[in-house]
């Protein structure tokens, strides 16, 4: 099985070196690892000359939305253990090394190389890491079994799996059977992932600890920076959405609700990727109610009186939220649901479309249950929800109970950090 994992990995890299030629971000993935050792090499030996006495910690996450879920913890080591440990953070995905590289609070940001067995063993050769965290569920054989190899203390944190989860079947069971069982120590987002986990490998060193996206967004609620040419452009206007991460099936519906939307209504539409060429096609076919935010910022007065406005700038999702009355998310047509915690935290009503992974996504399911988030189908569905936020009561008992929904679940962070502390950090 492990010949034939790092055949299909060889293929994978292959596959993507072709595939560049066609897409942007398998394009990126590529170009991000050329010369790989050579840059990771020279970076990591600059920091240990600087830092001689300090060891290094590495957390590794997926994407960008994986780093958010560790982030809180990354902040504690660095406020922490900041005198003792360097801090290195790798990302697989591009959109989450191209937003975070130069993230502040860590020594170094780097990609992470295709998962072969010499790959694997070269970096921690040149790292020598005294400890190691995974991010959620990113969690790749030869890095891991390397790991284990030496003997290296590691942990996984805000861990999610249902039984019928490909890892714990075969194939993949005969490979990840055993990764399992010698980690040192996984962190599960509840007692189901848990239990399952503990019924696979036989590992007592699992601990449910709850998700620590939670904390991560109740902690940028409390630190929210006001977007000033935000405010002014939707003050005194009724109602605001703002559509997250939006895909081509919540642009297709907003194309249909705009020309019904009230003269008070103001849209904001942060698309999941940004492309120039698409937001001038939008520009184009809503030209006397559209502006993009760079326009916002580089002239006056300020657009007040178009209805629609693009961000076509990274990082201000998270903030944006502040301002709507209710959120349309994107993914939820085609299984990709975005986070919907983020405009949960300012107490926003939150719809999304009727196709989400109710496994992936059980925060939907519970907001659901608790009313604070619909689904909708079409375009009637999504009409009924905005009719609904006309009712102040309703706007009121929404926003009491989903920003309860977020406190009730915080905590999973200092769970982690103490456990960690109290049980396994003499090694530091």
């Amino acid at each position: 099985m492990k010949y034939l994992y790092n055949i299909v990995m060889a293929m994978y890299g292959y596959f993507l070196v072709f595939a560049a030629v066609f897409h942007p971000k398998a394009a990126a993935w590529v170009k991000g690892r050329q010369n790989f050792f050579h840059s990771f090499e020279k970076n990591i030996r600059n920091n240990d000359n600087k830092f001689p006495e300090k060891k290094w910690i590495w957390f590794h996450c997926a994407s960008l939305g994986e780093f958010e879920q560790g982030r809180n913890l990354i902040e504690k080591f660095r406020e922490n253990y900041g005198h003792r440990l360097k801090i290195l953070i790798t990302f697989y995905s591009p959109s989450g090394f191209e937003v975070r590289k130069n993230y502040p609070l860590a020594d170094y940001v780097s990609y992470l190389p295709l998962d072969t067995p010499d790959n694997a063993r070269r970096f921690l050769e040149i790292l020598d890491p005294l400890m190691i965290c995974f991010v959620k569920y990113e969690l790749w054989y030869n890095f891991l079994h390397t790991i284990q190899l030496q003997n290296r203390f590691h942990f996984l944190i805000a861990a999610r799996w249902h039984n019928s989860h490909a890892i714990f079947r075969f194939p993949l069971s005969l490979l990840y059977k055993d990764i399992f069982k010698k980690m040192s120590v996984v962190f599960t987002q509840d007692e189901d992932t848990q239990k399952i986990i503990e019924k696979f490998c036989g590992n007592s060193s699992i601990y449910a600890t709850g998700d620590t996206r939670y904390d991560r967004v109740a902690e940028g609620a409390a630190r929210f920076e006001a977007i000033p040419e935000i405010a002014e452009w939707v003050q005194h206007h009724f109602p605001i959405i703002v559509v997250g991460s939006s895909w081509a099936a919540e642009e297709s519906l907003l194309a249909q609700l705009i020309p019904e939307l009230p003269n008070t209504a103001r849209v904001i539409i942060a698309p999941h990727e940004i492309n120039p060429e698409k937001i001038k096609e939008y520009l184009n076919r809503f030209p006397t109610e559209s502006v993009v935010y760079s326009a916002l910022l580089s002239q006056r007065p300020l657009f007040t009186e178009k209805k629609i406005l693009w961000i076509d700038h990274i990082g201000l999702l998270s903030r944006l939220y502040y301002y709507s009355d209710l959120t349309l998310i994107g993914g939820g047509f085609n299984g990709n649901l975005h986070n919907i915690l983020e405009p949960c935290v300012f107490g926003n009503f939150v719809v999304f479309g009727d196709k989400y992974n109710k496994k992936r996504h059980p925060e939907a399911k519970e907001l659901i249950q608790t009313g604070g988030a619909a689904t909708i189908a079409d375009l009637e569905g999504l009409k009924i929800w905005i009719k609904k936020m006309e009712n102040p009561n309703f706007f009121k008992e929404v926003k009491i109970k989903n920003q309860a929904f977020v406190r009730q679940r915080t905590g999973a962070t200092d769970k982690i950090y103490n456990l960690l502390k109290d049980n396994f950090m003499d090694i530091v």
